[in-house]
């Protein structure tokens, strides 16, 4: 759900720090809900597990047995569905434009 790869924003290149101590993933694993395009009324399924592996994070979940999430789960399946959008908060920002790294 998350890399290094870095994403253009308003104020240029985000690039999120995967490293041991920068990624809480303890809402995450804390059985966070799996919702349909952040819509709290679309609760498609639960988050079991969420990890950081090669600097990437992954996550690992199970959907509801609800008629709107199977459906969800079959385009997941079917690659009608490619990609997710994971809400986050950044803790800490630093510049790392001209090689140094601030706070």
């Amino acid at each position: 759900f998350s890399s290094e790869m870095p994403v253009d924003r308003a104020m240029g290149d985000e690039v999120l720090d995967h490293s041991d101590n920068a990624v809480r993933l303890d809402r995450l694993n804390d059985g966070a809900p799996l919702l349909f395009n952040h819509d709290m009324n679309q609760l498609v399924g639960v988050v079991e597990r969420a990890y950081v592996k090669n600097r990437r994070g992954y996550a690992e979940a199970r959907y509801s047995s609800s008629a709107f999430a199977q459906q969800i789960k079959e385009d997941v399946r079917n690659g009608i569905i490619r990609n997710v959008s994971v809400g986050y908060r950044i803790i800490r920002m630093g510049d790392h434009s001209n090689g140094s790294h601030s706070n």
